[in-house]
C-alpha cells in the first residue's frame, strides 16, 4: 500500500500537476530548518502542527540526490503514503486483536485501503493521512485495554492522541472524547464497592490516558508563546485557519446556500463516504447490548467525538466547507464492521493464552493439532458441526460485511466527481483527469511561481537581498535555486529588515496582491500602498499576473536613501 499510495502521488502531482498548496507547504516549513538563511527548528512554524513536517525534515536530506523531493514537495508524498500504509496496518490490527476470520478480514482492509479518499489522501501529502493514523492507533490500543484492562495499552493510546494533536488540531476532540469513554467504562466495570470509590479509580485510567496528550498540548502551547509570543497562532495569528475563515466568510456562506445549508452539507458528506453507516451503527449497537460488550463506545465515542467536531464547525461556520473534513467517516465505518464479529480472548493476539483461546486463530489450531496429530486434527475440523458452522457464519457474515464496508467504494468516488462535494483543488482536477478532454487542472499554479523564482535567481544577487513574506511566497522559495537570498518571514531579523529594507542590504521586495491574500502578507500590513505603488521606497520591475488559482505578484527594486 506504501507503493501504490506513493505512485498514485507522485504520478497526480508530477505528471498531472495536482497538488493542493497546503501539501508543499508543509514541505517548505520543514525546508526552511535545513536550508533558509537562518536554519533553525523554530522555523518550522506553529500555524500548522509540526508533525507532518517532522517527518518530512529527514526526507528532505535526499534533496541533493533528487531535487525535486523539495521544489515539487515530493517529500509530502512519502510522508502520506507511510502514514496511510501505516493506518492500513492499523485496520489489519484490529481485525486480529478482534479474531475476525480471514475473509472479514481481507474484505474490511479493502474497505478501507482502497476507498477513494483514503487512496487520494494517502499520496497527496496532506495531514489527512497521519491524523488517520495515529486516530486510528488510539483507538486500536483503547480495544485492547476495554479487553485486557492493562494500563500500558492506555498509555500508548494517550501517546498516540498526543502525537495526533501535534498532527491536527482536531484531534483534541478526540483525545476529549477518549477520556470520556475510559472513564466510563472504567466505572461500569469496577468491583470497587461506592459511587465515589469506582469514580476515583476510574479517573486515574482517565488521567493515565489524558496525561500524555496534556504534555503534547502544553508543550505546543508554550513553544508557540516562548517562540513568537502567541500561545495558540492557529486561532490568533493573521496567517491562521480562523483569519482565512473570516476573510473568505462571504463566500463560505454563498456555498453553503448553494449546497442547501450546513446541515445537508454535513449529512451529504458523511453518507457519500459512507452510505450504510447509519444502519451499521444500529446493527452494532443492538449486538452489543446482546452480548453485554462496551468495545462498540470506542470508536463510536473517539471517531465520532472528531466528527461531531467537525459538524459543529460547519454549522457555526468556523471552517470551510471541504469533502476531507468529514474522512474520518471511513475508519469509523471499518473498526464497526470489525466489531461485528464475537470477540474471544482479550484482544491480545500477542499473548498465547488469548490465541489458544477455543476458535481463536491459527495457533489455536496448530496446538489442538499437536495434540491431535496431523490426521485426527483434519478429521475432527470436517466431523465437527460447532467448526462447519462457524466457517458457514463466516461466509456469510463476510457477505454482509462486503455490502456495508465495499459499498463506500462507489459512493465515495461519486462524491469526489459531484462538483458540490469534492470542492478542493485535487478533487476538482480528477475530473479533468477522468475527462477524455483533459487538460492541466492547474497548469500555471506553480509555472507562475516558477518563473519569479527564475527571474530573481538569474539576477545573481547576495545572500539577504530579497525580502518575501512565505505565506504567500512559499512556492517561490522551493522553486528557487538560491534559497538563501531570501529574507522570509522565519528568520529571527525578519522584523528588522522588514523596517529597515535599504539600510539592512535588501534591494529587491517581493509583493503579493493584498486582495488575493486576504492582506496576511506583512509586508503590505507594514507597508500598506506598496503593491500599489512602491509606498515610496521602491520601484516596480515587474508584474507577473494570476492566470488561475495562483497569487500576481510584484516585484520592486528598493530605492537608495
Amino acid at each position: 500500500m506504501f507503493a501504490a499510495y506513493a505512485a498514485v502521488g507522485m504520478v497526480l502531482s508530477l505528471h498531472f500537476n495536482l497538488v493542493d498548496s497546503d501539501a508543499p507547504s508543509r514541505v517548505a516549513n520543514a525546508g526552511y530548518v535545513l536550508f533558509s538563511r537562518d536554519p533553525h527548528l523554530g522555523a518550522i512554524g506553529f500555524v500548522w502542527n509540526p508533525i507532518p513536517s517532522l517527518t518530512e525534515i529527514p526526507l528532505l536530506l535526499l534533496s541533493h540526490l533528487w531535487p525535486p523531493m523539495l521544489s515539487q514537495g515530493q517529500a509530502g508524498t512519502f510522508m502520506a503514503a507511510a502514514f496511510m500504509a501505516g493506518a492500513v496496518w492499523q485496520v489489519r490490527g484490529i481485525t486480529l486483536d478482534r479474531g475476525v476470520p480471514a475473509l472479514w478480514r481481507w474484505i474490511i482492509i479493502a474497505g478501507f485501503a482502497l476507498n477513494p479518499m483514503i487512496f487520494l489522501y494517502g499520496g497527496n501529502g496532506m495531514s489527512e493521512a497521519p491524523y488517520v493514523f495515529f486516530t486510528l492507533w488510539a483507538v486500536r490500543r483503547l480495544l485492547r485495554w476495554v479487553r485486557s484492562d492493562q494500563v500500558n495499552d492506555l498509555v500508548v493510546a494517550g501517546v498516540a492522541l498526543g502525537l495526533d494533536y501535534l498532527t491536527r488540531y482536531e484531534a483534541a476532540m478526540a483525545a476529549a472524547a477518549a477520556t470520556a469513554v475510559v472513564i466510563g467504562v472504567a466505572m461500569l466495570r469496577s468491583s470497587a464497592r461506592g459511587r465515589r470509590e469506582r469514580a476515583k479509580l476510574a479517573a486515574v485510567d482517565g488521567t493515565v490516558v489524558a496525561f500524555p496528550f496534556f504534555v503534547c498540548f502544553m508543550g505546543w502551547t508554550l513553544a508557540s508563546w516562548i517562540t513568537t509570543g502567541v500561545a495558540f497562532s492557529q486561532f490568533s495569528s493573521q496567517y491562521g485557519n480562523s483569519s482565512q475563515v473570516s476573510n473568505a466568510s462571504s463566500g463560505v456562506a454563498a456555498f453553503q446556500r448553494l449546497a442547501g445549508g450546513p446541515i445537508t452539507i454535513v449529512v451529504r458528506d458523511v453518507l457519500y463516504l459512507e452510505p450504510l453507516l447509519p444502519l451499521l451503527v444500529i446493527v452494532v449497537l443492538v449486538l452489543a447490548v446482546r452480548r453485554t460488550e462496551v468495545d462498540t463506545l470506542v470508536p463510536i465515542g473517539v471517531f465520532g467525538g472528531v466528527l461531531m467536531f467537525e459538524a459543529y464547525a460547519q454549522f457555526s461556520g468556523q471552517t470551510f466547507a471541504w469533502f476531507r473534513f468529514f474522512i474520518m467517516t471511513v475508519p469509523l465505518m471499518v473498526v464497526l464492521a470489525t466489531l461485528l464479529w464475537p470477540c474471544r480472548g482479550d484482544g491480545h493476539p500477542d499473548r498465547l493464552g488469548a490465541i489458544a483461546a477455543p476458535g481463536n486463530g491459527v495457533l489455536s489450531r496448530r496446538l489442538r493439532a499437536v495434540e491431535l496429530g496431523p490426521g485426527m486434527a483434519r478429521l475432527s475440523r470436517r466431523m465437527s458441526p460447532m467448526a462447519t458452522s462457524r466457517r458457514n457464519r463466516a461466509i456469510v457474515g463476510g457477505l454482509f460485511v462486503a455490502v456495508f464496508v465495499l459499498s463506500s467504494i462507489p459512493a465515495t468516488w461519486a462524491g469526489m466527481m459531484n462538483p458540490l462535494v469534492g470542492t478542493q483543488s485535487e478533487q476538482t482536477g480528477l475530473h479533468a483527469v477522468v475527462d477524455s478532454g483533459f487538460r492541466s487542472p492547474a497548469p500555471s499554479a506553480l509555472r507562475n511561481n516558477a518563473y519569479v523564482a527564475n527571474y530573481i535567481d538569474q539576477l545573481n544577487l547576495p545572500d539577504g537581498s530579497v525580502l518575501m513574506d512565505t505565506f504567500i511566497g512559499w512556492d517561490v522559495w522551493l522553486q528557487s535555486q538560491h534559497r538563501k537570498q531570501f529574507v522570509i518571514t522565519s528568520d529571527y531579523d525578519f522584523a528588522a529588515f522588514l523596517n529597515a529594507p535599504y539600510e539592512s542590504g535588501i534591494r529587491y521586495i517581493l509583493v503579493s496582491d493584498p486582495v488575493q491574500d486576504a492582506r496576511a502578507d506583512a509586508i503590505n500590513q507594514r507597508y500598506p500602498t506598496i503593491y500599489r505603488d512602491g509606498a515610496g521606497i521602491a520601484s516596480l520591475v515587474m508584474t507577473v499576473p494570476a492566470t488561475g488559482d495562483d497569487q500576481t505578484w510584484r516585484l520592486y527594486r528598493v530605492n537608495p536613501l
